[in-house]
């Protein structure tokens, strides 16, 4: 999001629906957020989110457990198709990736996200998986970010539900350091 201007307005649509469309996602999927250690923890400046990717609609499951943060969303920049679609997934807060190519520029503005103290998320494989085996391997391109941003990597499951009238649940780790973990 290079242009000031338009990052504002991105970020006051990103707002607006998340209030409009809150109330109902939570009466409709009633998330059920469980913590690592049973304490809940409200996660504040930068932070890279791994997730597991179970459906198209996690972005929103994700906005539940973390409903005190904007977050971003790392996405396949196929989604970009054309300048109406590009508005509206940026006004969703997504940041484009190529994934066959992944360039310099879409490591900048993640980065640079992470930097300002934004959260951002990323879904490892890249597509939906319908193995329920968890989250996938960390890629060396996210550790990368995190390290060069100086942010934690949270880890977190999304539990695909059994049927319509059952709750969501999300379930939220432990933050790792990684300059600890990398001895940096």
């Amino acid at each position: 999001m290079k242009n000031g201007k338009n990052r504002i307005i991105y970020r006051l649509i990103n707002d607006l629906i998340r209030i409009l469309a809150a109330l109902p996602g939570l009466f409709y999927f009633r998330p059920r957020i469980i913590y690592a250690g049973g304490k809940r923890r409200h996660y504040r400046g930068g932070l890279l989110i791994i997730s597991n990717h179970i459906c198209f609609f996690d972005p929103e499951y994700l906005l539940y457990a973390f409903w005190y943060r904007r977050l971003f969303f790392v996405c396949m920049k196929e989604f970009y198709s054309n300048k109406f679609k590009a508005f509206w997934f940026r006004c969703f807060g997504t940041i484009p990736i190529d994934r066959e190519n992944p360039g310099l520029d879409s490591f900048r503005e993640i980065t640079d996200e992470l930097k300002a103290g934004s959260a951002v998320t990323v879904f490892p494989g890249g597509h939906i998986d319908n193995s329920q085996t968890g989250i996938d391997s960390f890629k060396s391109g996210m550790v990368l970010m995190a390290l060069k941003a100086g942010v934690p990597v949270l880890p977190v499951l999304l539990v695909r539900k059994k049927h319509w009238y059952s709750r969501l649940c999300v379930i939220v780790g432990e933050a790792v350091d990684i300059k600890k973990e990398c001895g940096a």
